[in-house]
C-alpha cells in the first residue's frame, strides 16, 4: 500500500489517509473500486489506532 502518515503533521491522521487514497485514485495509481486493506491491517501497517482507519474509510464511503 502506498499510504504513509506523518506523525508531526498538523493534518489529522485520518485526513492524511483519506487525502492519500483520493490522490492515488485521481492519479490512477489505484483504480476506483480497488479493494483496500482491512481496517486492522492498515492500522497495523501504519502503527495507528484502528478507529482512525475506520474513520477514514467511513468518510470515503460517505463521500462515494
Amino acid at each position: 500500500m502506498l499510504i504513509q502518515i506523518v506523525a508531526g503533521s498538523p493534518q489529522s491522521l485520518y485526513r492524511q489517509i483519506t487525502d492519500q487514497i483520493r490522490r492515488l485514485i485521481a492519479t490512477e495509481k489505484m483504480a476506483v473500486g480497488s479493494p483496500l486493506p482491512s481496517v486492522r491491517q492498515l492500522a497495523k501497517d501504519l502503527r495507528i489506532n484502528p478507529n482512525t482507519v475506520a474513520k477514514a474509510y467511513a468518510e470515503l464511503v460517505r463521500d462515494g
